[in-house]
């Protein structure tokens, strides 16, 4: 799990490959979680280990919008 919180996009890494990375490293770490909730943990490591931080940004605030309603 620790691996899992630590990771980060490589400086030369691609967006794409960074997601991918960031799904399996959601699916070793909680390998007994429903997928709703691994694809939501992948999301939310996939915005905070992004590179382009204003990237990053946009989905976490969707996101965050949705459980306010």
């Amino acid at each position: 799990m620790a691996e899992y919180q630590t990771t980060r996009q490589k400086d030369s890494e691609y967006l794409d490959d960074w997601a991918n990375r960031s799904v399996d490293r959601a699916y070793r770490a909680f390998p007994d979680l429903p997928e709703a909730r691994l694809e939501q943990l992948a999301i939310t490591r996939l915005c905070q280990g992004c590179n382009d931080k204003d990237a990053g940004q946009v989905p976490i605030t969707g996101i965050t919008n949705i459980f306010r309603y």
